[in-house]
C-alpha cells in the first residue's frame, strides 16, 4: 500500500510533466502557426505594404517577436502554473488539516488587491493560520499546527512569483499581438489560388560578374535536374558553348571551381545565356553584362540576344552605345532622373544627349 506522501509526489510529479508538456507542445505548435499566417500573408501583401513598412519592423517580427513567442510566452505560463499549483497545495494542507479554516477562505476573492496589497495579503494568510492554530490548540497536534503554519508562511513568496510570472506573459503577449498584426494586413489577391514562378523561371538577371556554384556544369545549367542532357546540350549550342564544353574531358560532368574561376569572364556569361535559354525565360534583364568581356565574346552574347531571345522582353543596361542601337526603346538618364525616352533612331535624330554620347563613340 503506497503512503499518502509517496501518493501526494507521484500525482504532483505527474501534473508537473503533463502540465510542461501540453505548454512546451502547445507552445510549439502555436508558433508555428502564427509564424506560417505572418510569412504566407507578408508574401502576398501588395506592394504598397512595403512602400510604408520599414524593413526593420519585418525584421522585428520575425526575429525578436517569434522568439518571444517561442521561449518567453512558454516559460512564464509554466513558471506561473508550477507557483500556483504550490499555492494550492498550500491552500489544501491548511484546509485538511484544519476544516474550520474554510472560514479565512474568502481573502481569495480579494485578488483584485494583489498588486497593492500582496504582502499585506501574505501576512494576513500567516496572521489567520496561526490564530486558528491557537484556538484550535487543545484538538490540533503540535506537528499539525507547525505544518500549517510552515507553509503558510510561503503564501508571501509564491503570491509575488504568480504575480511577477503573469505579469512577465502579460509582457510577452504583446509579441502575438504584433504578429497578428501582420498576419492579418490584406492580400494582394484574395479567394483565389495563384501560381507562383520558380526564382528565375520567368525572369532572369545577368550582372557585370556572372555567379557560378561550386559543382558540374550540369548542376550549373539545370539545378533542379528539369530537363534532359538533349536539353541542355541544345541550349548550350544555342548560346555558342557547344564546341567548348564538347572538348572538355567530363563535358557536361566538368567541375566547375567556387564562382567559376576556372572559366573565363565571357565563358561565364555564356553558361548564365545557357542557363536562361533552357528556361524560356520571358524577362531578361542584362546590367553591363558585357562591359568586362572582349569584344570577340560581346559579339557572341549579342548574337545570342538577337538569335535567341527575340520573344522576350529584354532589359539592358548598356555599357557600348552599339550593342542597343537596333532597340525598340532607349531610355537616357542623368542624376538619377529620365531625360530622353524614345527609339534609337528618334533619339538621334533630336540631337540631345543620347546623340551627343553616339558622336562620341563614332556611331553617327
Amino acid at each position: 500500500v503506497r503512503s499518502p506522501g509517496v501518493r501526494s509526489r507521484w500525482v504532483r510529479g505527474v501534473s508537473i510533466f503533463g502540465t510542461t508538456v501540453a505548454i512546451s507542445l502547445g507552445g510549439i505548435i502555436a508558433s508555428r502557426h502564427l509564424h506560417l499566417d505572418l510569412l504566407n500573408n507578408i508574401l502576398r501583401s501588395p506592394m504598397a505594404f512595403f512602400e510604408v513598412t520599414p524593413s526593420g519592423n519585418l525584421l522585428n517580427r520575425f526575429s525578436k517577436e517569434v522568439d518571444a513567442i517561442d521561449c518567453m510566452i512558454p516559460d512564464g505560463l509554466k513558471m506561473m502554473l508550477g507557483y500556483l499549483f504550490k499555492l494550492l497545495e498550500v491552500c489544501i494542507i491548511v484546509l485538511v488539516a484544519m476544516p474550520f479554516a474554510v472560514l479565512y477562505c474568502v481573502c481569495v476573492c480579494v485578488y483584485r488587491w494583489l498588486a497593492v496589497n500582496l504582502e499585506f495579503l501574505g501576512n494576513l494568510l500567516v496572521l489567520a493560520a496561526a490564530t486558528l492554530a491557537v484556538m484550535g490548540r487543545k484538538t490540533l497536534s503540535p506537528g499539525i499546527v507547525g505544518l500549517v503554519v510552515s507553509h503558510s508562511l510561503q503564501v508571501t513568496g509564491i503570491l509575488s512569483w504568480i504575480v511577477r510570472s503573469w505579469t512577465d506573459v502579460e509582457n510577452n503577449i504583446v509579441s502575438v499581438e504584433r504578429v497578428k498584426e501582420y498576419a492579418d494586413t490584406p492580400k494582394e489577391v484574395n479567394g483565389c489560388k495563384l501560381y507562383y514562378p520558380t526564382p528565375q523561371e520567368r525572369i532572369y538577371l545577368s550582372g557585370q560578374d556572372p555567379v557560378l556554384f561550386s559543382g558540374s556544369l550540369r548542376m550549373n545549367l539545370d539545378p533542379f535536374d528539369g530537363y534532359s542532357d538533349e536539353e541542355v546540350w541544345r541550349a548550350l549550342e544555342l548560346s555558342h558553348l557547344k564546341s567548348f564544353v564538347s572538348g572538355l574531358p567530363d563535358k557536361l560532368n566538368h567541375e566547375c571551381s567556387e564562382g567559376g574561376e576556372n572559366l573565363s569572364l565571357g565563358q561565364r556569361q555564356l553558361v548564365c545565356l545557357a542557363r536562361a535559354l533552357l528556361r524560356k525565360t520571358k524577362i531578361l534583364v542584362l546590367d553591363e553584362a558585357t562591359a568586362a568581356v572582349d569584344l570577340e565574346t560581346d559579339n557572341l552574347i549579342q548574337s545570342t540576344i538577337r538569335t535567341q531571345f527575340d520573344d522576350c522582353t529584354v532589359l539592358t543596361i548598356a555599357h557600348r552605345l552599339n550593342t542597343i542601337m537596333d532597340y525598340t526603346r532607349v531610355i537616357v538618364m542623368d542624376r538619377g532622373l529620365i531625360t530622353e525616352m524614345d527609339s534609337p533612331s528618334n533619339l538621334i535624330s533630336e540631337r540631345g544627349q543620347f546623340y551627343l554620347m553616339c558622336r562620341e563613340a563614332g556611331l553617327v
